[in-house]
């Protein structure tokens, strides 16, 4: 088992306050760009919208409750159990169907959340190091944060100094680095969940779905005129005209268009990906 106080040599960061006091003030904040802000590229959305339909914040509540937790282990167990919550949470604003289910387990929620890339990527890897430190109390590796291996502690102490710097208080023990954690997977779920509420309900009203439609449509007939700017590879005439392009483009049309062969057109059906009838 590793020494008691080994972790917390590894965050003997400045210390400042109490993490409740700093998000009663509001200055529970990084040193730049946003807490919950992702990059372009790595997920769909990189910035939470606002609440639009002011719901109750029960997060001051959930974060009471849990920093209120006696010893480290229930602590943990806790946090686990209101993160799980919280996914579910998420999971049911995309997707109507989806029912809270006791054979889905955390790592298996999160990983779907993961692979649909709709929130930035570093809050659901906060949720995965909190399940793994709650997994180790349940399994009996561990009693105390304190004793949490450097392949656990050092990715936690990591994103949490990314995420919020390295002056604010939550370096100042163990448990204060885990509970800035546990904000960082509750406060991003639930920042994220107006973000894909709208989402489905622009899909479920159809107005997205139509501008989606119109879209493609615009995108298809683009590659068309693009590939037919270029020229046909090559033409083929059998009293009708085949002219065939790249990316398995063809085009049919009568090769005497004031006197169209009698039997029907035949679509060639090698490397072909789309056939196109002229006049």
């Amino acid at each position: 088992m590793p020494h008691k106080h080994r972790a917390s040599k590894l965050l003997n960061w400045p210390v400042r306050g109490s993490i409740m006091e700093e998000f009663k003030k509001g200055e529970y904040m990084p040193n730049d760009g946003g807490v919950f802000t992702g990059s372009k590229g790595e997920s769909i959305f990189t910035e939470p919208f606002i609440d639009y339909r002011l719901s109750h914040n029960e997060l001051p509540d959930f974060l009471q409750r849990i920093y209120a937790a006696g010893d480290d282990r229930s602590f943990a167990v806790f946090s686990l159990i209101v993160i799980e919550k919280h996914l579910d949470v998420l999971l049911e604003a995309i997707a109507p169907g989806y029912q809270a289910r006791d054979n889905f387990t955390v790592s298996q929620k999160s990983e779907m959340l993961k692979a649909l890339r709709l929130i930035p990527p570093h809050i659901l890897q906060a949720a995965d190091l909190a399940r793994k430190a709650r997994n180790g109390f349940a399994h009996g590796d561990w009693d105390h944060l304190e004793q949490l291996p450097d392949k656990l502690m050092i990715p936690i102490a990591s994103l949490v100094r990314q995420t919020f710097g390295d002056t604010p208080s939550y370096f100042s023990s163990v448990r204060e680095t885990f509970k800035a954690l546990i904000f960082l997977v509750l406060a991003g779920l639930q920042a994220y969940r107006p973000n894909l509420m709208i989402l489905r309900e622009k899909l479920q009203d159809g107005e997205l779905t139509e501008q989606l439609k119109h879209e493609c449509h615009k995108r298809f007939m683009d590659g068309i005129t693009l590939r037919g700017n270029k020229g046909p590879l090559r033409v083929e005439e059998e009293g009708w005209r085949y002219s065939y392009y790249e990316d398995g483009l063809v085009s049919i049309a009568a090769a005497d268009a004031n006197n169209p062969p009698d039997r029907p057109a035949m679509i060639p059906d090698h490397a072909v990906s789309r056939v196109i009838f002229g006049k």
